[in-house]
């Protein structure tokens, strides 16, 4: 089943929760899609319909059922890391360190003559940005994984935020009308929506590893 196809079933499935998502077998593009769909949603396990006890297992070995609804999984995969990664919820920085380490070994052991280490660095230093991209927003919650099948090897990322296009619209980026336009924008070396934006320079962020607000009770906030 390939992204497209998976993006009908959740249609459906939008338009008639009667039924749940009926999935087969398929690659990282439509697992993290069908991840962050129901992560955002929180849909529960009997959301999901898997089509056979072959296509469960290897949703089961990359973590799906893990990430989504904390069924641990008790096999040891002494592959992870190696032939694929898990599928990572980039949550926290810890998360987003472990992906890097198992995306950048899988790699690393693709055996593919015709990407050169130069090449292979880029690769890694894109997949580093991109998973950093989607924590340090932190408005939508975001997978990613790898798998080598030899001959090619696939990564897949997707989260459920905004979009390129509303995103800069809502910054007020001139010439953004269609996807298209906004993927272009994107791509183009050193554009960024937060030129556009005028944040608060009083504006203050908690860290993400904070139990407790560093804020008294008893101090009250003036408007």
């Amino acid at each position: 089943m390939d992204e497209e196809g998976l993006l009908d079933r959740i249609r459906c499935f939008e338009r008639q929760q009667s039924q749940p998502i009926s999935v087969g077998f398929m690659k990282p593009g439509a697992i993290v899609v069908l991840a962050s769909y129901m992560k955002a949603r929180q849909a529960p396990l009997k959301s999901l319909e898997v089509v056979s006890p072959d296509v469960e297992s290897y949703l089961t070995t990359v973590g799906l059922y893990r990430v989504l609804w904390n069924i641990q999984d008790r096999q040891s995969h002494p592959m992870a890391g190696s032939t694929y990664s898990r599928l990572a919820e980039l949550d926290t920085p810890f998360a987003v360190e472990t992906a890097n380490k198992e995306i950048s070994l899988c790699l690393r052991n693709f055996d593919n003559s015709s990407l050169d280490p130069a090449t292979m660095r880029q690769f890694i230093n894109v997949i580093g940005e991109l998973h950093d991209n989607v924590w340090s927003h932190g408005k939508a919650c975001g997978f990613s994984m790898i798998q080598n099948y030899r001959s090619y090897i696939s990564f897949a990322l997707a989260d459920s935020g905004k979009g390129f296009l509303r995103v800069l619209q809502e910054a007020g980026v001139p010439g953004i009308n269609t996807h298209m336009d906004a993927l272009k924008w994107c791509l183009k070396a050193g554009n960024s929506s937060t030129s556009f934006r005028h944040e608060d320079p009083w504006a203050q962020s908690i860290p993400w590893d904070c139990n407790d607000s560093p804020i008294p009770a008893q101090v009250k906030t003036c408007r």
